[in-house]
């Protein structure tokens, strides 16, 4: 076992080092920023680029729910609320997507409100393909609350911001007197390798 200290975008290994292998969401952006870069001659060829996740989901099942939760979040970390990404109905979501098919890191930011579109991913990849499949789902306090813990804000909350969120999802359970729903969706988004990207790694 050999360990790099060093920034991955930095750091020296032989080509085709590592095998392609699935990330977690939290990993997407490094994914997205280091397509087309040098460290992509690390990995063996990869034909296809796929990235799944779910998201929030604008619907009128859930959007009671969805804005109490917002609005306890607001009340106990308004820093992590304020950037909290924005939810779209099913229509919405399609058409955005749809819209930005031609880039499939624009695709993907502005589904997660993230920001980490690259104008050069649309050179190194094509034939944005996108599949969802919109969910509802009910939880209790625990039940959210353990789901809140795996996101990666979590780790921005103090003791007491965790525990006045663990407060304040059991007030929105006991107001509603039932489990609070969550509109999400599943998306895949599917670019294929172009001839031109291969070009332009090349060349770097």
């Amino acid at each position: 076992m050999e360990f790099v200290n060093a920034q991955f975008e930095d750091a020296c290994f032989p080509a085709s080092s590592f095998r392609p292998c699935s990330l977690r969401p939290r990993s997407t952006g490094l994914t997205l920023r280091l397509v087309g870069r040098r460290p992509l001659t690390y990995l063996f060829p990869v034909e296809t680029l796929a990235l799944v996740q779910y998201f929030g989901l604008e619907e009128p099942r859930s959007r009671r729910d969805q804005e109490a939760v917002l609005a306890a979040m607001r009340k106990v970390a308004p820093d992590i609320a304020a950037n909290w990404p924005t939810y779209r109905d099913l229509d919405g979501t399609l058409a955005g997507m749809e819209q930005r098919r031609g880039n499939v890191s624009e695709v993907w930011a502005w589904l997660g409100s993230y920001d980490l579109a690259q104008d050069y991913a649309g050179r190194l990849f094509g034939e944005v393909q996108v599949a969802v499949m919109p969910k509802l789902i009910e939880h209790t306090p625990d039940e959210l609350n353990a789901l809140v813990c795996t996101m990666s804000f979590y780790a921005r909350l103090s003791p007491g911001q965790r525990q006045a969120l663990e407060r304040e999802y059991e007030a929105i359970y006991e107001r509603f007197g039932r489990p609070i729903r969550a509109g999400t969706v599943a998306a895949l988004v599917t670019a294929r390798r172009s001839p031109e990207g291969d070009d332009h790694r090349t060349s770097h």
